[in-house]
């Protein structure tokens, strides 16, 4: 027994929104590398709000509230405990960071989908069925202009 699977606009909207926080979510944030501190004696000094530390290990952790207190680096892991790591075990810090670019980006995606989308629920209210979408140059001469050039 087979079943035709089908969306009702409800829950095409759903979809759509679901996709549209996704993109967002994702997209207005990137990670870039930032040097390694020097040890200091200095007062501890605050390097980033949320950091991804790459150990010499090779372990990767993310923190938050991360910052040098004078050889070590220290932070709040996910679990909200406090985590302390010598500098010298540490390979790379990548901060995230507020990325226009992306933001741009999945803002315009979110666009273009919820076009596409009113396309294609404009075209299914008219009749159209994906058999009555033209493949070709000629199929689209066949098709609108009814074989003639224009």
């Amino acid at each position: 027994m087979s079943r035709a699977i089908t969306c009702s606009g409800d829950s095409m909207k759903r979809i759509v929104g679901l996709l549209a926080v996704f993109l967002f979510c994702t997209a207005c944030h990137d990670w870039r590398r930032i040097d390694v501190p020097e040890p200091s004696s200095a007062v501890a000094r605050t390097i980033s709000h949320r950091s991804r530390v790459e150990l010499t290990s090779g372990k990767e952790i993310q923190f938050e509230r991360v910052r040098v207190e004078q050889d070590t680096l220290v932070g709040i892991d996910s679990k909200n405990r406090r985590v302390s790591i010598a500098l010298n075990d540490v390979r790379a810090i990548h901060e995230q960071r507020f990325s226009i670019l992306r933001t741009v980006g999945a803002a315009a995606a979110a666009v273009a989908g919820v076009l596409l989308y009113g396309l294609l629920k404009l075209a299914m209210e008219e009749g159209y069925t994906i058999n009555d979408v033209p493949t070709s140059v000629g199929d689209m001469d066949r098709h609108w202009w009814g074989g003639k050039q224009a």
